[in-house]
């Protein structure tokens, strides 16, 4: 049996049967492979960001949002929809208001110090070379420019790393 390298790891038992009526002068050979599912990139939605609960730390901070929270549950009661579900959304989305008025956002840190503007262009650019790809069927020069864009991105990163390294 003739595989690629690759997908080595999928073979999971080989055995030929000498026995086994196939009405050829070949051997009968049955092997069982891990099927794998595509690794298919997923797009995925925007991310919501928390809410800044540290500022609930501060008692004046804990009195202004008591406060605006009443306000707020006053004005739109949470009881007097048709169903509970209505009831539960009305009241969640009072909640969310108040809590983005007085607390606001938590801003998101970087994760990565080396992931710089260059970086993200980089991988902008490889994921938009990846989509057209994907879109028209992988024709040769798509797939090559997709490689292309691929390769610039990790020197960039590698570029990026070493930079921060040295300094």
């Amino acid at each position: 049996m003739v595989i690629d390298a690759r997908h080595m790891s999928d073979l999971m038992d080989v055995r030929s049967y000498r026995g086994g009526n196939v009405d050829s002068d070949h051997y009968l050979v049955i092997a069982r492979m891990r099927a794998q599912i595509s690794n298919i990139k997923k797009i995925r939605g925007e991310r919501i960001r928390k809410f800044c609960i540290s500022k609930l730390q501060d008692e004046n901070m804990i009195n202004m949002y008591a406060k605006r929270l009443e306000e707020s549950l006053k004005q739109f009661p949470c009881s007097g929809g048709e169903t509970v579900q209505e009831e539960w959304d009305t009241c969640k989305s009072t909640i969310q208001q108040v809590a983005e008025e007085v607390l606001g956002r938590q801003v998101s840190r970087q994760r990565n110090k080396w992931f710089d503007k260059d970086c993200e262009r980089a991988t902008k650019e490889k994921n938009e070379a990846y989509l057209i790809m994907q879109q028209q069927h992988g024709t040769r020069n798509k797939v090559l420019r997709y490689q292309e864009k691929k390769k610039r991105r990790k020197y960039t990163r590698k570029e990026s790393e070493n930079g921060k390294r040295n300094s």
